[in-house]
Formats: structure tokens, sequence, C-alpha cells
């Protein structure tokens, strides 16, 4: 069982971002998708570049490319969900290395308004100042921070679903050798 939780609304994302004055990433390609019924608009150049609050939600939520001109789904540039939480995982540390900058320290008290008047969390607010604290004058560095994506099992299709399963040996190890 997971020791907390943390639920934070897609508009708290962007407004963290945009408080944080936008996050310098690299842009692996291209990015281009239309899906006007989720009123999703994806249009990102490939490249280092300043991303403000909205360009970063382009991003996170980008996992395959469409062809501008005929908007049809371009699969050999469609590295689907896998695909997505590489570059979730890699702006997610640029995030990190952002806000551990000395000029976002100084944001601490407004990033914990936002996240008290959006966060659910099982989390009370002394344990995220303390969190907080940890990594500041713990000396965390973004370099020392590992992403990884659960080992499963895919589990098959349904209607409008991907299912996939743990692959415990495998997530067990993951965790011995890792924490």
């Amino acid at each position: 069982r997971p020791d907390g939780y943390m639920l934070i609304p897609l508009d708290a994302f962007v407004d963290v971002v945009s408080l944080m004055g936008g996050v310098e990433f690299d842009v692996p390609m291209d990015m281009f998708y239309e899906d006007p019924s989720q009123d999703l608009y994806i249009d990102l150049k490939e490249g280092y570049q300043l991303l403000d609050g909205d360009k970063a939600m382009q991003l996170v939520r980008w996992r395959k490319n469409m062809d501008p001109k005929t908007y049809k789904i371009l699969s050999d540039h469609s590295s689907g969900d896998v695909g997505r939480l590489k570059i979730q995982q890699d702006f997610l540390k640029a995030v990190l290395k952002q806000t551990l900058q000395l000029k976002n320290v100084t944001k601490i008290g407004q990033l914990a308004q936002l996240f008290g008047e959006n966060v659910t969390s099982d989390l009370s607010i002394e344990n995220l100042f303390w969190f907080g604290s940890q990594a500041i004058m713990g000396g965390l560095n973004a370099d020392n921070v590992t992403f990884t994506t659960m080992p499963y099992y895919g589990g098959g299709y349904g209607e409008y679903t991907a299912k996939v399963y743990p692959n415990r040996k495998a997530l067990l190890t993951l965790i011995n050798e890792s924490l």
C-alpha cells in the first residue's frame, strides 16, 4: 500500500508551472495532435524551450502524432502510453530541478497555498512542509532522482481501455534493488 497519495487537478498543474515562470525542457520531437471532443490541441516543436503551463500540459498529454494535413495518426512516430510516461518522467525531473533553484525557493509559500487550495491528499500541510524542508536542507539533487515504470504484463484490450497487470517478481526485484 502507498504511504500517501496526492490528486492534482490538471488546472493546478498548469498553475504550478506558470507560478514557476515556466519550465525549461527539451521537447524530443515535433508533437501535433487534435481532439476537439476532449478540447485537446497539441502543437509543440522539437527543441529546448521554456514551456509555460499550457505548453507543459500539451507535453504531458501527448502520446501520438497526427499528420497536420490529413489528421491521420502517424504510427511510425507514435510512442503510445509508455513513451508518454518517459516524457512525463523527464518533465517531472525538469520541474524538480527548477523548483530547487534559489529563485523558486522564495515561492514556497505561494506553491503551498496553491497546493492547499487545489490538491486532494491524505498528507497534512505539515507533512508536505517537512518533505519540502528535508529535500531542500538535505541537499536533494534532481540528478539523483530516478523515475521508473512499474514492470507489467499486458492484459489485453477492452473498449477504450487497456489492461496491465504488475509483474510481481520483477516489481519486487525493482523495489529491493532501488530502495
